[in-house]
């Protein structure tokens, strides 16, 4: 009889890269740093979302550049609030 297939064991999970630990002690309250990883983080964020809404402008219909910037520059910042509030509850968690 065949065994059912056994859920991954996420108890080894993976450790971030020290890129990514570099970014997201920028992003912590109380960061010296916090401004200037927040912009930066905001110009990265804001690249990929022109990239990505000038790469699927067929799909826009008839979208114009300004309205394309537009929905790249709301895209990075909804982007942008989603991860620094997600750093946050979790930076509260590892203090409790």
């Amino acid at each position: 009889m065949a065994s059912s297939p056994q859920p991954p064991d996420h108890t080894h999970a993976v450790q971030p890269d020290e890129e990514s630990r570099r970014w997201v002690r920028g992003l912590l309250e109380g960061s010296r740093q916090r401004d200037q990883t927040i912009a930066a983080l905001h110009a990265l964020l804001l690249r990929v979302a022109h990239h990505e809404v000038y790469r699927r402008r067929a799909m826009l219909g008839n979208a114009s550049g300004p309205e394309l910037d537009d929905l790249a520059q709301q895209a990075a910042d909804d982007a942008l609030m989603t991860i620094t509030s997600k750093i946050g509850r979790a930076s509260c968690r590892e203090r409790v």
